[in-house]
């Protein structure tokens, strides 16, 4: 009696343990909850918004979570099974005892997998690598939802920015046609000369047309990329400065931090997930060792009784039909394909760096050749207009040089603005990109932008 009591109280003991253990709360973050201001948006406030509001950064958030599920399943391994049972029958014809037709009975069992030679380790290693290897990857797709937020703000104000430079192309346009219509009205200009400078501003107007357009395609990626209609009305804050004379980081230090990189930690990581899943595969062959115990008790008419029972097992596989066998196969051939993966992302990680670095040399090497332009097919503006109303040179000159220069306007807003991305790009492929990293360098510092400005 005092063994089955002793039973009693470790199977009920065991079950208040087990049962804690399954009551795994988790708080889960309303990630879509974040509002849009009233107020113009700023940088800062569009990146937040993005990754607050963006789907991506949900999916990765909720595949985080559901791998997290999954090391709590592997966990549950350690932890011991029980289980209850309660009857009651009722016997009748032959077969049943006069006065004993009617009984109750209670079972109360408990299973407990000891020691099974790693193999439960090797599933919660698993587990808990595929769930860094996650984490990892939600924080690529943190800095890419960041770098896709940057790349909206700036492509809606290169549009804004592109739209004020054909409104003053068109004024100029607006300028030369009442210059040859005050020629043409003293008599020195032809009916020709008027008939040019409204087909030139025509198509200044029709070319503001297209940056308007340009400018509400551009407005509308932003609201999709905050998580709202395309058609939501917003409005941005003015921008910070984008220096004149940004300088070029070396490559070599960029180069060299791939390994830094989210996706390529992700893929290590899925290496060791890979490893332990090997591992647990040739675990099978192994033999493991449980506990069991039982405590039962039973009521009739006549008599009540009790029983119970503890005991080890010792369990030794010896032949699956091959499935161990094709087990440990499949995972040699995952792991080597998770290490193929990897090459494969280091070098496709190397070369994004080289082609980023190469792009914001471009645009770097830009600045200056697009800011001569301007000021070059300024002056050569000003010069062609003054020898037309002087009655010294002809409208084509004039008009060659408005065109030349609204070209060169929409070279030297273009350029900027493709810096301005391109910096954040290379920083993101570098895995670097941090909030810190979008913070134009100083007014007084305008002429350097070290490398160090690309990292958080």
């Amino acid at each position: 009696m005092r063994k089955q009591h002793f039973l009693g109280v470790l199977l009920a003991s065991t079950s208040l343990s087990a049962i804690a253990g399954e009551a795994l709360p988790r708080t889960a973050s309303d990630i879509a909850a974040c509002a849009v201001p009233a107020a113009a948006l700023d940088l800062a406030t569009v990146v937040r918004l993005a990754l607050c509001r963006h789907p991506d950064t949900r999916i990765a958030w909720l595949n985080a979570e559901a791998q997290a599920a999954r090391v709590d399943s592997a966990v549950v391994a350690y932890r011991p099974t029980i289980s209850a049972a309660l009857g009651q029958t009722h016997s009748m014809g032959d077969s049943a005892t006069p006065g004993r037709e009617d009984r109750t009975s209670a079972d109360l069992s408990l299973g407990w997998l000891l020691y099974d030679f790693g193999a439960r380790a090797a599933s919660k290693a698993q587990a808990e690598r595929t769930l860094e290897a996650l984490k990892s990857t939600q924080d690529a797709t943190l800095q890419l939802v960041l770098q896709q937020a940057v790349d909206a703000y700036y492509q809606w104000l290169a549009a804004d920015a592109a739209l004020m430079a054909a409104h003053d192309s068109e004024k100029a346009a607006a300028e030369t046609l009442r210059a040859a219509s005050e020629r043409q009205r003293v008599g020195v200009a032809t009916r020709g000369d008027v008939l040019q400078s409204q087909t030139a501003l025509s198509q200044a107007k029709l070319s503001a047309l297209n940056r308007e357009g340009d400018q509400q395609v551009a407005r509308g990626r932003m609201a999709v990329m905050l998580g709202l209609p395309a058609g939501t009305v917003l409005m941005l804050a003015p921008a910070a400065p984008i220096p004149e004379d940004p300088t070029l980081p070396a490559l070599e230090p960029l180069l060299a931090m791939v390994e830094q990189r989210a996706d390529i930690m992700a893929e290590r990581l899925r290496i060791s997930a890979s490893e332990s899943a090997l591992d647990q595969a040739r675990a099978r062959y192994r033999p493991d060792v449980r506990l069991s115990a039982s405590q039962s008790w039973s009521h009739d008419d006549v008599r009540d009784s009790d029983g119970g029972n503890v005991g080890l097992r010792l369990n030794i596989p010896l032949y699956t039909g091959g499935q161990r066998a094709a087990d440990i196969r499949l995972a040699e051939a995952q792991l080597a394909l998770v290490r193929t993966a990897f090459e494969q992302q280091q070098q496709l990680a190397s070369q994004e760096i080289w082609e980023s670095w190469q792009s914001l040399r471009t645009t770097t090497a830009s600045f200056s050749a697009t800011r001569d332009l301007v000021n070059a097919a300024e002056e050569s503006l000003r010069a062609a207009m003054a020898r037309y109303t002087a009655g010294l040179g002809t409208l084509i000159n004039v008009l060659n040089a408005q065109s030349t220069l609204a070209e060169a306007r929409q070279q030297f807003v273009k350029a900027r603005f493709d810096w301005a991305r391109s910096r954040i790009r290379l920083a993101r492929l570098t895995g670097s990109l941090g909030l810190s990293s979008l913070e134009l360098p100083a007014e007084e510092n305008r002429n350097a932008v070290p490398a160090r400005e690309l990292a958080p």
